[in-house]
């Protein structure tokens, strides 16, 4: 493979990671039959009650029950403790990269990390487009200007 598919293999990759970050890692499910409803995108819906979301709700789910989760079932930001704080942890089954300071799951933190970084760069890159499109503007006319007085 030549160095620029592999450019944009990783680059595809990245972008996949960050437009489908609510469903690679998120603690609610993404589909979810509970009590004879079906509700879709779960993982979608903002806020929620804590009894709706991560290891309550898989407990709260009756036999007749099921949902679908993400790959990465812990939320980027919330902490859920029961009890023991995993401050630091090192990998494990229920962590793949393990913890931070605050004890929130790194590789969830990771996945939706990529989505602030894809805005970032998309942002940088617009940026970057106007200012070179105005500059060379503006140098063509001057350029024409110049050409004309010295004519």
């Amino acid at each position: 493979m030549t160095g620029r598919r592999v450019a944009w293999l990783v680059v595809s990759a990245w972008a996949a990671v960050a437009l489908l970050a609510d469903f690679l890692a998120a603690d609610r499910p993404i589909v979810m039959s509970r009590g004879g409803t079906l509700t879709w995108f779960a993982n979608l819906a903002p806020g929620g009650d804590a009894a709706a979301r991560g290891d309550a709700l898989r407990d709260a789910l009756g036999p007749d029950d099921w949902a679908i989760w993400a790959p990465v079932r812990h939320d980027p930001v919330e902490v859920r403790t029961d009890g023991a704080l995993a401050i630091l942890a090192a990998p494990s089954a229920a962590h793949a990269l393990g913890t931070d300071d605050r004890g929130r799951d790194v590789l969830a933190r990771l996945i939706h990390g990529a989505r602030t970084t894809a805005v970032v760069a998309l942002g940088a890159a617009a940026l970057a487009l106007l200012l070179g499109v105005g500059l060379a503007l503006a140098a063509a006319r001057a350029g024409v200007v110049v050409g004309r007085a010295a004519c």
